[in-house]
C-alpha cells in the first residue's frame, strides 16, 4: 500500500510537469496536422508518467477513419502513441484537469451528446482533419466499457464515411496488467465512475500495457447502418481474437523526446 501509495504521487507530479510543459510548449507548425503531430508527442509523454506501453500487431494502412472498441481514456493514449491522428470524443474530457486542454491542442473534436446538431459539426470536423490527411479516431459505441465484449455501433458518425467512400480500419484494444490487476476495474473507465478517483488508481499501477490489433481497411458504402454492423463484427471479431487467441503485436516505439520546456 505504502509502495503503491508513493509510486501515484511521483507520477502525479511527473504528469503534472508534462501536462504543464505540453501546454507551454511553442507550436512546431500551423493546422490540423501539426495539432494531431502535438498529440502523438503527448501521448508518448504521458504514457512513460503512467509506465503504460502499446503493442500493435498490424496497422491502419491508407485508413482515414480507425473504428474502435473503447474502455476508457487509456484508449487515446495508446493509440495515439502510434502516430499522429485525431480523435472524437465526448464534450465532458474538455473539462477534465489538464487532459481536456491537452486534448483541445492535440485537435480533439468534442460531441456533445445533449446539443441538437453537435454530430453535424463534428462531420464537419472530421472532414476538415481528414482533408488535411489526418486519420480520424472514432469510438462508435458512443460509451466505454468494461471491455468484455464490444457493444452495438451508433452508425450516426459512419454516414460521412459512407457518403465520401472513406477508408475505414477496425481496431480492438485490451490491456493486460500484472498478476493481480484487473482491466475491467483497474485501467476501464465505464458506468459510474469519476475522473480523479480513477485516475489515481491508475496512477499507483507498477505498469500497464495496451493491445491493439488491427484489421484490413475497407472502404465505406453503401446504408450506413449496415455498414455499421459490418464494421461492428469486424472489430468484435479482432476483440474475440485479441483476448483469447495468439498475440503477435510488437512494441510501439516512443515518438517523442522528453519535454524540453
Amino acid at each position: 500500500m505504502i509502495a503503491s501509495t508513493a509510486r501515484a504521487t511521483a507520477r502525479l507530479v511527473d504528469f503534472v510537469a508534462t501536462s504543464a510543459g505540453g501546454l507551454l510548449s511553442r507550436a512546431t507548425g500551423n493546422g490540423l496536422a501539426s495539432d494531431a503531430g502535438f498529440m502523438t508527442r503527448q501521448a508518448n509523454r504521458i504514457a512513460r508518467c503512467l509506465c503504460l506501453s502499446t503493442q500493435a500487431e498490424g496497422n491502419a494502412g491508407d485508413a482515414q477513419l480507425i473504428v474502435a472498441n473503447h474502455m476508457g481514456y487509456l484508449d487515446v493514449l495508446a493509440l495515439g502513441m502510434l502516430g499522429p491522428m485525431a480523435f472524437v470524443s465526448k464534450s465532458e474530457v474538455r473539462r477534465w484537469p489538464g487532459i481536456g486542454r491537452l486534448a483541445t491542442r492535440g485537435g480533439t473534436i468534442f460531441v456533445d451528446r445533449e446539443r441538437r446538431g453537435s454530430l453535424l459539426d463534428a462531420a464537419g470536423a472530421i472532414r476538415a482533419r481528414v482533408d488535411a490527411g489526418v486519420p480520424v479516431v472514432v469510438f462508435p459505441e458512443g460509451t466505454s466499457s468494461d471491455g468484455s465484449s464490444v457493444l452495438p455501433f451508433h452508425p450516426s458518425l459512419f454516414e460521412i464515411a459512407v457518403r465520401e467512400h472513406w477508408r475505414v480500419a477496425p481496431a480492438a484494444i485490451a490491456y493486460e496488467l500484472p498478476e493481480g490487476g484487473d482491466p475491467a476495474t483497474d485501467v476501464a473507465y465505464w458506468g459510474g465512475m469519476t475522473f480523479v478517483p480513477h485516475f489515481l488508481r491508475v496512477l499507483a499501477l507498477p505498469r500497464i500495457v495496451a493491445r491493439i490489433r488491427f484489421g484490413a481497411p475497407r472502404q465505406a458504402s453503401g446504408d450506413r447502418k449496415l455498414f455499421a454492423r459490418q464494421m461492428h463484427s469486424a472489430v468484435a471479431g479482432l476483440h474475440e481474437t485479441l483476448v483469447h487467441g495468439e498475440f503477435r503485436g510488437v512494441v510501439a516505439p516512443s515518438l517523442a523526446p522528453w519535454p524540453t520546456t
